[in-house]
This record gives structure tokens, C-alpha cells and sequence, in this order.
């Protein structure tokens, strides 16, 4: 899932049996050994393994954290993107980068912040254009 949806889901064992039988057969595993999941604790080692082997980062690591706020905010910078745009590509960005997706509100609130600052500091420089003699005019 995470390769795919960018998240582990918080139930692994909440998809379609159909799922499960391929994922057994492709794996030489029973279909029923899956259940074992449901414990919370071989979720937490499954989910630390999967990160450390394929080198996937929480979202709040650091410095990959930084790295992607610096290309949200010049990409808030460059582009005059609606939030929805800038938001799918933050999304894809992460995939792409192996972070792990917070919570949709975390990632909007993050969008809607950084663009909103991009825009403050675009608004403040193009004020510092004209002087004070064509400001007045």
C-alpha cells in the first residue's frame, strides 16, 4: 500500500479477500496467516521494517521535511496554482520522494500556509518597486 497510496492503511487486513489470496500467492504464503496483522504490534514492526528496507522517511523527518516545504514554497513562488493543483502535487511529490502522506488536513493546512506566505512575500517585493514619487501618483 504505501508504494501506491503514499500511507499504510490503519487496518492492513481491511481490503478485499480477493486482495489478500493474491498477495498469499505471490508471497508462498497461507492466506489465513494475514490475520496475525491485526495486532497492533506486528503492524508497528511491519510498517518500521518496510521504512527501513525501502527507505521510506516520515513526513516530519528531517532534513527531507525541509526539502519538501523549500520546493512547495518555490513552487508556490514560481506558480500562480490553485490550492487543489498545488495539493496533488505536493501528494505526488511525496510518493515520489518515499515520505510518508500525513492526514489530508496536515498536507492542506501545510498547502494553504506556504502559499499564502509565497504570496505575502511576492505582494511585499513588488511593493518595493515604484518609489515614493510613483506611489503617490
Amino acid at each position: 500500500t504505501v508504494r501506491f497510496l503514499g500511507t499504510f492503511l490503519s487496518d492492513p487486513t481491511d481490503v478485499p479477500q480477493s486482495v489478500i489470496t493474491y498477495m498469499a500467492n505471490q508471497l508462498h504464503l497461507d492466506a489465513q496467516s494475514f490475520s496475525q496483522y491485526r495486532n497492533k504490534r506486528s503492524q508497528w514492526d511491519q510498517m518500521r521494517e518496510i521504512r527501513s528496507v525501502y527507505g521510506y522517511k516520515n513526513f516530519t523527518d528531517h532534513p527531507s521535511h525541509w526539502r519538501f516545504i523549500r520546493w512547495l514554497y518555490a513552487r508556490a513562488w514560481l506558480y500562480n496554482e490553485r490550492p487543489s493543483v498545488l495539493f496533488d502535487l505536493a501528494t505526488a511529490r511525496c510518493i515520489e520522494q518515499k515520505i510518508l502522506l500525513p492526514g489530508v488536513s496536515v498536507l492542506t493546512r501545510l498547502v494553504s500556509t506556504v502559499r499564502d506566505r509565497a504570496a505575502e512575500n511576492i505582494w511585499r517585493k513588488l511593493s518595493c518597486l515604484p518609489d515614493n514619487a510613483q506611489k503617490n501618483n
